[in-house]
């Protein structure tokens, strides 16, 4: 149950899942919302996913907030990924992991 979250580009199954299990773990996108209170309010996600070119300014508040921070990218290049990397997000959506374990390994050398 606590490696498992549920997210679906329908609001409303979330919110439906919400109803039905109240404890399961939900995540919601910061960019399908105006501010970082309605990503919060909505159906009370535990997992935010923002993306790089909104930055990094809400990850605080996410995690003052008892949230995960998750960070999204489907690039692949070792330029996006190094800042993915320094973002220090609590869990990243990825295409590319063998090329971010690579990385996050040539950092520890």
């Amino acid at each position: 149950h606590d490696r498992v979250f549920f997210w679906s580009f329908n609001s409303d199954y979330v919110r439906e899942m919400r109803c039905i299990a109240p404890t399961a773990h939900l995540m919601a996108r910061r960019q399908d919302y105006d501010s970082l209170a309605q990503t919060l309010a909505d159906y009370d996600p535990q997992i935010i996913e923002f993306t790089l070119p909104e930055g990094t300014d809400d990850f605080a508040a996410t995690r003052t907030a008892g949230r995960k921070v998750m960070l999204a990218t489907q690039k692949r290049d070792d330029e996006t990924l190094s800042q993915l990397i320094k973002a220090a997000p609590d869990m990243v959506n990825i295409d590319a992991p063998f090329e971010l374990a690579r990385l996050i390994g040539k950092a520890h050398d």
